[in-house]
């Protein structure tokens, strides 16, 4: 049965813990396949820390929307925040055969979320950002 739940946090690297917690109460709720659960919570846990640590120019209290959907093809994520426009689908692939000592800082979080989803888009409206990404689930066997 599809579930969907949502998680609003403040600009806060604390809040994290709560939206591992949840992630990991969904999977459980929804019996999702193993390492499902951990790619989900490595997805939000590299894009939220991106949103707090980078897209802010102010100390001011800013809230981050998550909403989770699970059902028996897919997860959906959607992440709605009020930072600084940022499309990561506009990053560079970061050239992974350069040393890493040679390398240009950054990149290679949103490198590892894009090939981690399945599909992901953007889109800024009103003054926000908007992620959403999905993530296919293997058909249950049996």
């Amino acid at each position: 049965m599809p579930q969907s739940i949502d998680i609003d946090i403040r600009n806060d690297l604390t809040e994290l813990q709560r939206v591992m917690e949840s992630v990991e109460h969904l999977s459980e709720e929804q019996s999702w396949e193993p390492g499902l659960g951990m790619r989900i919570q490595l997805i939000l846990e590299e894009l939220i820390t991106n949103i707090i640590s980078y897209g802010y120019a102010d100390s001011e209290r800013h809230e981050i929307m998550i909403r989770l959907h699970s059902d028996s093809e897919s997860v959906r994520i959607r992440i709605e925040d009020d930072a600084g426009p940022f499309d990561p689908l506009e990053m560079e692939t970061p050239d992974l055969s350069v040393p890493v000592q040679e390398r240009e800082p950054g990149g290679l979080g949103v490198h590892l979320v894009r090939n981690l989803a399945d599909d992901i888009g953007y889109t800024r409206q009103d003054g926000k950002n908007i992620l959403t990404l999905c993530k296919n689930r293997e058909p249950s066997k049996g």
